[in-house]
């Protein structure tokens, strides 16, 4: 078994986007948004993401099925 590690996710932000990272509330409406997918985890008073997790757009992801037919 295998565990990721971790990570502020402001740091994921910064690795993922780099000098394009969002502004901290941007990435709290994602949070809340279900934007990020493996879920973050909330721990005290900051948010901490998977590593390897990833932007989801479900409305575009949503919006794909339905053109696509599936």
């Amino acid at each position: 078994m295998t565990t990721c590690k971790l990570i502020p996710i402001a740091e994921w932000a910064k690795k993922l986007m780099g000098d394009y990272s969002p502004h901290p509330n941007t990435l709290r409406n994602w949070v809340h948004g279900g934007k990020i997918s493996p879920q973050p985890v909330r721990m005290g008073l900051k948010f901490f993401v998977r590593e390897d997790a990833r932007y989801i757009d479900p409305q575009a992801e949503r919006r794909e099925r339905i053109l696509s037919g599936r």
